[in-house]
C-alpha cells in the first residue's frame, strides 16, 4: 500500500483549488476506530530489558507425620519463563503542500509557519498515524500476532510484528514441563449453550480459585450471548437489562469480551495480575522523529512491546481453542 497522502476524490470533487468557506476539522469524519481495549485487563510493566526473564516454581509437598528418625520430603523446581519484546515502529511519509489548492487547504499553513508545523502534520500524526497504531495493534496483534522476522527493506504484514496471547496459549499448551491448565469436554463454544458450557468450564477450575477474580476472556459476540442466556433462563428478577451482568454465579469469576478476540470461538482465562503487558520505554514517552526532507515529511516511531503470561499454572483454556489454535500454527 503506498504511504501517501491520496486526495484525488476532494480534487474531482471540489476542484483543484482552495476557497475559504467555513471548512475546518469538524467537517472531516471518520468511522470508529478501535481504541486499546484488552490491555486494560493486562499488569502494565516497563523494562529496559529486551528479554523479560521469569522463572515459575514448583513445590513439591513437605507436610509428614512425626518420627525420630530424619527423613526429608520435599523439593522445589524452578523453570524458565522468558518474555522475549519485539520491536515495532511506524514509518510514514507524504508532501503536506499537497493539500495546499483543494478544499483541505486550511490544513495547510502560511507564510509564518515552517513546512513542519502545518496543520496537517499534526493532523496527520495524532488523528491518524497514533489512532491507527492503536487500532492495528488492538485488532491485529496483541492476541492474533504472530511474529515474523521482516523482510529487509519490504514494509511488514499486519498481524506479523509480536506474538499475541493466543501464541502464547499454544506454547503453554505445548510446554513439555510447565503447562497451562487445558479444560476437555466444553467443546466448541455456541450460542444455543453458552451458557452451560461456561458454567460448566468454570466448574472445571480447582475450587481455590472460587473466590479469586478470575476473567474468562472470549470475543464480545460470547459475552452478549453469555447474558441473553441469562435472561432467557428467567432465573432472575429484573427490572432492565443493564441488571444482567457476566459474572459466573457464586464465584468472583466473570466473563469478558475483548475486541482482539473476535472472529473467534476461542476462551482463556487468568487474572489480571497474570496478563503482563511489558514496554521497553512508557509510550506516553516515545520520541516522534519528524523529518523534513526537502518538502517531503517523515515521521520515524519506533518502541518495544510484548504480552504474555508470569505463570502458566495461573491460565486456563480448552481443548477446542488449543485445537483451533493448532490448525493456524501447525500449518
Amino acid at each position: 500500500m503506498a504511504q501517501e497522502l491520496t486526495i484525488t476524490q476532494i480534487l474531482d470533487e471540489y476542484g483543484h483549488y482552495y476557497e475559504r468557506s467555513g471548512q475546518n476539522l469538524s467537517r472531516l469524519k471518520r468511522a470508529f476506530m478501535q481504541p486499546s481495549e484488552s490491555l486494560q485487563h493486562a499488569t502494565k510493566m516497563v523494562t529496559d530489558d529486551t528479554i523479560f526473564k521469569l522463572a515459575n516454581n514448583v513445590f513439591n509437598p513437605v507436610l509428614q507425620a512425626f518420627q525420630k528418625a530424619f527423613t526429608p520430603k520435599g523439593g522445589v523446581e524452578f523453570i524458565p519463563n522468558p518474555i522475549i519484546l519485539r520491536p515495532l515502529k511506524i514509518d510514514y511519509k507524504f508532501f503536506p503542500t499537497d493539500v495546499e489548492s483543494s478544499w483541505l487547504g486550511f490544513l495547510g499553513g502560511d507564510s509564518s509557519r515552517t513546512l513542519e508545523s502545518w496543520p496537517v502534520v499534526k493532523y496527520m500524526l495524532e488523528e491518524y498515524l497514533i489512532n491507527q497504531a492503536i487500532e492495528d495493534k488492538e485488532l491485529n496483534e496483541v492476541y492474533k500476532g504472530i511474529w515474523v522476522e521482516p523482510e529487509e527493506g519490504v514494509a511488514g504484514l499486519s498481524g506479523k510484528s509480536m506474538d499475541g496471547f493466543r501464541k502464547q496459549l499454544y506454547d503453554g499448551a505445548s510446554h513439555g514441563s510447565y503447562p497451562i491448565n487445558v479444560v476437555e469436554g466444553v467443546g466448541e463454544l455456541e450460542e444455543d449453550s453458552i451458557f452451560d458450557q461456561l458454567e460448566y468450564y468454570d466448574k472445571q477450575i480447582s475450587e481455590l480459585y472460587i473466590g479469586k477474580r478470575l476473567i474468562h476472556f472470549v470475543a464480545q459476540k460470547w459475552v452478549r450471548a453469555f447474558k441473553t442466556a441469562k435472561r432467557s433462563n428467567g432465573y432472575y428478577f429484573i427490572d432492565s437489562a443493564d441488571k444482567i451482568n457476566a459474572a459466573i454465579d457464586f464465584t468472583q469469576h466473570i466473563v469478558i469480551g475483548l475486541p482482539s478476540m473476535n472472529g473467534t470461538n476461542d476462551i482463556f482465562t487468568t487474572m489480571s495480575e497474570n496478563m503482563l503487558h511489558l514496554r521497553k520505554r512508557d509510550l506516553n514517552k516515545v520520541h516522534v522523529d519528524l523529518q523534513k526532507i526537502d518538502r517531503e515529511i517523515k515521521f520515524l516511531i519506533h518502541w518495544w512491546e510484548a504480552v504474555g503470561f508470569g505463570c502458566n499454572k495461573l491460565v486456563w483454556t480448552t481443548d477446542a481453542t488449543i485445537r483451533s489454535i493448532s490448525s493456524i500454527f501447525d500449518q
